[in-house]
């Protein structure tokens, strides 16, 4: 009998590992692979991929903008297929510059729900229980586009005390909600939501493609404060800024850069604000004064010294070594391509290390362009994460589609 049981716990055992290693094996491998033209897919040194061929989807060096290819392990098990993006490599001016980032919301983001003591006394929550949600963004109200805070005040102002029809985008799909305005102690209808229409913040552009007159900026989403969701954009700015103080990161508190915006300096219009960054078209390249240098495929990025370029005084860019201590190659996560430790006394001294609005600061190794800063370690503000640039470049290259 214990036999019996002993064996039923070792298939068990053996069926879990099994099941922890496909995850495993799964999970390391990306859904898209990105790549620059005239460039090999490679997978690892555990992993093969074969190219799936028909009539529309094919393996080549051509113009073929994407393809499909099966990833097996050790050249037998069979682990995903994944998207290979093709991509033009141009060169790049890196950025480094300060800028203040202003944002219109394509819609109402809904950063809040709040409960109110009606005229009659009673404590009412009409948005939550007609279903609304912070994080939602509130498309139209009443069949009308919205994306103005005064105007959605107005429109409930005039329903006299009637239902509205807020139409609601969540999880990239549409719903309808019908609430009824209740009135306060004061008289005024309210819905009890919070609604924002426009964010903004500064941090640090990564590049100018004078090719196409484009830039990329950030290397990670600006994400509301409230909700933790990227903000849906109808229209942004990119403006100059200058840095007029600096907040120490220490472990457990990161720091900050505090600047002005310098709106007479007018950088650029955003097109896109993605979790990989924002993007845009440029309207005053004058502000970038390095010269285009070519960009490095992860392939080419190695464990060892860089540097980075960021201002953390007025409007001046320098230059400021860091070790890249570790590359993760085949990583899924967007964003965090790569482990960076920041090695300049000076800029150690300054700083403590990497702050919020560094984000964006560009990565040179080799005299390339690597990729981005985009997070500070919390407990550790001397190191922190970048995002290639391959990825960047594949999400501005959406752009163009």
């Amino acid at each position: 009998m214990k036999k019996i049981k002993i064996a039923k716990i070792s298939v068990i055992g053996i069926l879990m590992f099994l099941l922890l290693f496909s995850f495993l094996l799964v999970s390391s491998v990306p859904d898209e692979i990105i790549l620059f033209k005239n460039e090999k897919l490679n997978v690892g040194k555990f992993f093969s991929a074969e190219a799936k061929t028909d009539s529309s989807i094919v393996y080549s060096d051509s113009e073929t903008e994407n393809y499909f290819a099966d990833v097996k392990f050790a050249g037998v098990l069979p682990v995903k297929t994944v998207k290979v993006s093709v991509v033009d490599a141009p060169k790049l001016v890196p950025g480094g510059n300060a800028i203040g980032v202003k944002l219109h919301t394509d819609g109402l983001v809904v950063v809040g729900l709040s409960s109110f003591k009606s005229k009659d006394g009673t404590m009412v929550f009409p948005a939550k229980y007609a279903g609304v949600e912070a994080g939602d963004i509130i498309k139209e109200i009443n069949g009308e586009r919205i994306n103005d805070t005064e105007r959605f005040s107005e429109i409930l102002s005039s329903c006299k005390g009637d239902s509205v029809t807020l139409t609601i985008e969540r999880e990239n799909k549409i719903q309808n909600f019908s609430v009824k305005p209740v009135s306060d102690f004061s008289g005024e209808l309210k819905l009890g939501i919070w609604v924002r229409s426009s964010v903004a913040g500064i941090g640090t552009m990564t590049y100018y493609n004078p090719q196409d007159n484009t830039f990329g900026a950030l290397g990670h989403g600006i994400a509301d404060s409230d909700t933790n969701e990227i903000v849906p954009v109808s229209r942004g700015q990119v403006v100059g800024a200058e840095i007029l103080s600096i907040v120490k990161g220490e472990k457990g508190s990161p720091g900050e850069l505090r600047g002005s915006f310098v709106n007479k300096i007018q950088i650029g219009e955003v097109a896109k604000n993605t979790n990989r960054g924002i993007y845009g078209d440029v309207k005053n390249s004058k502000i970038f004064v390095s010269e285009a240098i070519e960009v490095a495929s992860r392939d080419e990025i190695k464990e060892g010294d860089a540097k980075i370029l960021c201002c953390i005084n007025g409007e001046t860019v320098n230059a400021y070594n860091v070790q890249i201590q570790k590359v993760s190659h085949w990583k899924t996560t967007d964003t965090k391509c790569m482990v960076i430790k920041i090695t300049d006394e000076k800029l150690l001294s300054e700083t403590g290390g990497i702050l919020q609005g560094m984000s964006g600061s560009p990565i040179i190794q080799d005299g390339k362009l690597i990729g981005a800063v985009t997070h500070v370690f919390v407990n550790d503000p001397t190191r922190g994460y970048g995002i290639f640039i391959e990825n960047m470049l594949a999400e501005a290259e959406k752009l163009n589609r």
